[in-house]
This record gives structure tokens, sequence and C-alpha cells, in this order.
């Protein structure tokens, strides 16, 4: 399986640029797909360390199976 983490951070610098610098006032990053049930480990780690409430995460894990939203507190230790 391909580290794709690289692109998350890349859409989400993406995502605060038009909140910060083209005056969006809320921005929506979906993530699609699961590794057994559950997010992977450095897809956490990221929203762990560059949570900015203006963005809302909302994870779909698979198909036919309903959209979760990501708190900034949900991956907080």
């Amino acid at each position: 399986m391909r580290d794709r983490i690289n692109e998350l951070r890349e859409d989400y610098g993406t995502l605060k640029w038009f909140l910060y610098n083209a005056g969006y006032y809320r921005a929506i990053m979906l993530i699609y797909g699961n590794i057994n049930g559950d997010l992977p480990d450095n897809i956490k780690r990221e929203i762990k360390d560059n949570i900015d409430d203006k963005i809302l995460i909302i994870w779909h894990s698979k198909p036919d199976k309903e959209p979760k939203i990501i708190r900034s507190d949900d991956y907080i230790a």
C-alpha cells in the first residue's frame, strides 16, 4: 500500500490557503477508505498535529457505510 501522507498534507495545505488567503469561511476534507476498520495511524497523527477548527474532516470508510465526522478531540491523547 502506498503511503499517501504527502498528498494529504498538500490537500490540507490547499484548504488552509483558501481559508486564510482567499477569505473562505470553512473547508471540508473528505477521506475515503480504511485499513482494518480504522483510520491509519499516520493519518491520525496528521489530524492530531494539524488541527484547524475551520476544516471539517469527514471519513468515509467504505461504500454502504455512514461517513464519520472526525472531531479535533477524537485523536488527541
